[in-house]
């Protein structure tokens, strides 16, 4: 890779050549050799370099298109007259190393070569060592009067919209949508379903619209026809309620007053959710809304799409065709498509842990990719904070990625695979901004909701803990044992006083005395010194008591809603509760040393 880099880069005489020789490369231009240009026969060193089929395929193998259109973008003055002496190829390789996890490289192959003007919106790497796993998103910044708003849904619009919505070809071009290229179409389906995916599996999702419960208690849901798609209803459901309960002047109490929302109400915070969830997905002004036609061959599936270069031009486009978009048998999975091409295939594989991994499972059923991607913007594998080697332990060598770290959770998430104790969901998606969560089953979502904010908010105690943990861990010997050398204790000390000032250098002295006298620290040592020394009050009061429902989709039999409270106790809920079943356990992962008792409403 290193001889093929710097002969490629000291052959070129200029940009456009070496821009060239780069597409020849990767099967971009067939049929003309680097140095090609305006007539001029190729070099002999030219020919035996690409020649090698053996370099060559290497050099594919190891990295992609994005990879060295960003290199010829960001560093071609560290790279050009670089030799293979021995001084220089450390150098190189570093280059090499930033190029694949800086940011900029997930920007997809075909755009930048499609829109060259990206390639100068693209950071220049720094030259600060990076993490082992750098998270990944799109680099381009979105333009100035591209910002998400609440829409402006004229009173009456949804009794005065039109029902007979044509969602036929004829219709979706009548609209100005055009058809998807069918490898791109072909792309989208693999990537959500697979290339060996059932019909019963994709049926599922092919018969399922945005469509609103008639039951008066839960107005303000989305139904469910069949098993697969809650893990994009609940989500959905999740930030209209983020919009309907904490924008303006919510209802005080559940059950809502009758005619809450209204249709106009509901219609509005749908489009608001999908737009904003499209808002999140990408961090330049570029999206794209796709439309998959019902019927013809599931694996050769036919879609329409227009691009728009602002949220609000999406926001107006979802209102005014809103039967059309919505209402129509697919227009579920024809979101998930417009998320997936307006975040971009390329960088979602990318995020994801496995290349091949599958938006859709078994059975129609959500993979966590899919989940994430609804949520916090981002197709990530796992539910834990940032990106954490497995077990904790770095010579797994398997490194997973969660919430990253600059990721906005207004929706969180609680797992029944952690009560399970399969995983350990992070503190990100459990406390999230709202009080809005999506509750994750073996086989269903559903949604779990409060009318009071302060339930979504991390104590001050526990905030404590979590920080004195990551501090520990970071410099840790064994994170499951909980083990640190005592010599590391400045540098936790020193982490945790970002956001802690008073731990100054006269407290390290003063825990270097208390805790860290012989050959191991532990970490419940570490955390209880840290607490007593932050926080010597103990816990400041927290409410005993927090009310809780929970929405069901599902039809049948639903749509239902189950009161769920949650009372603190002195009971080590972790061991175990008489009666207890798994729905309940699931919310004690949440709320920790809490007896949970459910209602249906």
């Amino acid at each position: 890779l290193f001889q093929f880099l710097s002969e490629l880069f000291a052959m070129a005489d200029d940009d456009e050549e070496l821009r060239r020789a780069i597409a020849l490369s990767l099967g971009q231009i067939p049929g003309q050799a680097p140095g090609q240009a305006d007539g001029r026969a190729p070099a002999a060193e030219d020919e035996g370099l690409f020649e090698d089929a053996e370099l060559r395929q290497s050099m594919l193998s190891m990295v992609s298109g994005e990879v060295w259109l960003w290199l010829l973008a960001n560093t071609t003055p560290e790279l050009r007259g670089t030799t293979t002496d021995s001084s220089s190829k450390g150098e190189m390789l570093a280059v090499v190393e930033r190029a694949l996890r800086n940011q900029g490289m997930t920007l997809g192959q075909r755009d930048l070569w499609a829109s060259p003007e990206a390639l100068a919106t693209n950071p220049t790497p720094s030259t600060a060592p990076l993490p082992a796993r750098a998270a990944v998103g799109p680099a381009a910044q979105k333009a100035g009067n591209d910002r998400f708003d609440r829409w402006d849904y004229p009173q009456g619009a949804a009794k005065r919209r039109r029902v007979d919505a044509d969602a036929s070809p004829s219709g979706m071009t009548s609209i100005g949508m055009s058809p998807v290229p069918p490898a791109d179409a072909q792309a989208m389906f693999e990537r959500m379903f697979g290339s060996s995916a059932t019909n019963d599996d994709y049926s599922r999702w092919e018969d399922q619209a945005f469509t609103f419960s008639d039951v008066p208690l839960c107005r303000f849901g989305l139904v469910q026809r069949s098993g697969g798609p809650c893990g994009v209803l609940a989500p959905v459901g999740g930030f209209m309620l983020r919009f309907l309960l904490f924008s303006g002047r919510p209802p005080a109490e559940f059950p809502f007053p009758a005619g809450f929302p209204s249709d106009d109400e509901r219609e509005a915070s749908l489009v608001d959710a999908l737009c904003y969830i499209m808002y999140r997905a990408t961090s330049a002004s570029r999206y794209a809304v796709v439309f998959a036609s019902t019927g013809g061959n599931p694996s050769a599936p036919a879609m329409y799409q227009r691009a728009f270069n602002t949220i609000g031009e999406v926001q107006q486009f979802y209102a005014s065709h809103f039967e059309q978009l919505l209402r129509q048998p697919t227009s579920v999975m024809s979101f998930v498509y417009s998320v997936l091409s307006t975040r971009g295939l390329g960088v979602a594989q990318q995020e994801m842990d496995e290349a091949d991994a599958l938006l859709v499972g078994r059975f129609g059923h959500c993979q966590q990719e899919l989940l994430n991607l609804m949520l916090i913007g981002r197709a990530t594998s796992n539910v834990c904070d940032g990106s954490q080697y497995a077990g904790g332990n770095p010579e797994t060598g398997l490194l997973v990625s969660g919430v990253p770290d600059d990721a906005r959770v207004e929706v969180g998430y609680i797992s029944q695979l952690e009560a399970n104790r399969y995983l350990t969901v992070g503190s990100r998606y459990k406390f999230p901004e709202f009080p809005l969560w999506v509750v994750g089953s073996a086989t269903h979502y559903t949604l779990l909701f409060c009318l009071s904010p302060e339930a979504a908010k991390l104590s001050p105690a526990k905030e404590l803990q979590q920080k004195a943990d990551a501090a520990f861990n970071k410099h840790a010997i064994d994170t499951e044992g909980g083990m640190a050398t005592p010599d590391k204790l400045r540098d936790m000390m020193r982490d945790l006083a970002v956001s802690y000032p008073q731990l100054n250098d006269a407290a390290v002295d003063e825990a270097r005395t208390a805790i860290a006298q012989d050959q191991i620290l532990l970490s419940t040592d570490f955390r209880m010194w840290v607490a007593q020394k932050l926080l010597p009050d103990g816990e400041p009061p927290q409410a005993q008591t927090t009310t809780l429902f929970l929405l069901d989709g599902q039809s049948p039999p639903g749509p239902s809603v189950t009161k769920v409270v949650v009372e603190a106790c002195n009971v080590d809920t972790n061991m175990g509760m008489p009666d207890q079943n798994e729905f309940q356990a699931t919310i004690q992962t949440r709320w920790v040393g809490h007896i949970v008792t459910s209602t249906p409403l």
